[in-house]
């Protein structure tokens, strides 16, 4: 079952792919910098490097989870009715400010 997203939702998740993506690559590198320093068993910042790569692709497999995406537009959000994209504020009877919250 595809994952109901708005565009802009998933050109948010696109940015965020390649900022992990890159964080990747940077990590890979400084994995390969600290192996060459020897003894693997024993170097802190070798593992420490490997540590950061498995959270990153964690990152990464969480994000992917939730594809395929089935995009839907602004104008097919119906306005009549609490659901998905819609926007409702909530008021409540004591002189506060409203809270917005998004479906």
């Amino acid at each position: 079952m595809a994952t109901l997203i708005l565009r802009d939702t998933y050109r948010a998740l696109e940015k965020k792919m390649e900022a992990i993506d890159k964080l990747k690559r940077e990590t890979s590198l400084k994995i390969s910098d600290a192996a060459s320093h020897g003894d693997l068993k024993e170097n802190a910042e070798y593992h420490a490097a490997r540590e950061e790569q498995s959270l990153i692709m964690y990152k990464k497999q969480l994000l992917q989870s939730h594809a395929p995406f089935r995009f839907i537009e602004n104008n097919d959000i119906e306005t009549d009715v609490v659901g998905f994209g819609n926007k409702v504020q909530f008021i409540k009877r004591v002189k506060m400010s409203p809270k917005t919250i998004t479906y």
